[in-house]
């Protein structure tokens, strides 16, 4: 071997040790960037969990919500029911007409039994004169 490669054999361990300490720190540094410690674990998973809280409360309104919106519905009328009403509101309108035109009538009637009341109470105040 010549010397120069004697020379390079020399400085071999120092310059391993020195890329072994490299691969360690670079190891270190990206175990740290990957991995979380435990405390830190623990104050995201804190916020996380009240964050799924207040999504679950969310939701039991939304649920609340919908099941009153639902018997809201049911208890509307159906489409056959308001075709009853609008039946029975045309009988009555009907009914209502009726008792009108009877009304009408019976003022007629009285107008003219006022009439011959006021007839007969002439006659009879000019009989008594």
């Amino acid at each position: 071997m010549n010397e120069i490669t004697l020379e390079l054999l020399r400085y071999l361990p120092g310059l391993l040790q020195t890329l072994g300490w490299a691969l360690v720190l670079w190891a270190w540094w990206s175990m740290k960037r990957i991995f979380v410690r435990q405390e830190e674990c623990e104050i995201c998973r804190a916020g996380f969990d009240g964050r799924i809280e207040a999504l679950a409360a969310q939701q039991r309104d939304s649920e609340a919500a919908k099941k009153a919106l639902e018997q809201a519905l049911k208890s509307l009328p159906t489409s056959q029911d308001m075709q009853i009403l609008a039946l029975s509101l045309k009988e009555i309108e009907g009914d209502i007409k009726g008792l009108a035109q009877k009304v009408n009538g019976q003022a007629r009637a009285t107008e003219r039994m006022e009439k011959a009341v006021d007839l007969l109470t002439e006659v009879h105040m000019g009989n008594k004169g």
